[in-house]
């Protein structure tokens, strides 16, 4: 086992410098996506959960503490606050855009 993965197991959390801190909320995309964080419905989702702009870090690689999930496809499965159609799916469809806003409510109530 990783050493890192073992220390997350147990819930220890480990010291990191104040000038490298990691942002707050991370975006996980398909490889192909891109996504500008000025769209409307990013700014409105961010404002809902509370975080900046400047808090978010885009990545297409799987990691630890996933604010929104925007995959097409949900594999491998990773847990996340919110989770939902890429962008471009959510302009068009109205069920991925329900679907969005069903997933933040569940995370508001979780709450």
């Amino acid at each position: 086992m990783n050493r890192d993965d073992y220390l997350d197991a147990m819930g220890v959390t480990r010291w990191t410098d104040a000038n490298n801190v990691l942002p707050r909320a991370i975006i996980l995309l398909d490889h192909s996506g891109q996504l500008d964080l000025s769209h409307p419905i990013i700014q409105i989702v961010l404002r809902l959960v509370d975080v900046e702009s400047a808090q978010v870090q885009l990545t297409t690689k799987l990691q630890h503490n996933i604010l929104w999930d925007m995959r097409k496809l949900k594999l491998p499965k990773v847990n996340s606050v919110i989770s939902s159609a890429p962008l471009n799916e959510l302009e068009r469809d109205v069920q991925a855009k329900r679907a969005l806003w069903q997933s933040i409510c569940e995370q508001q109530h979780a709450l």
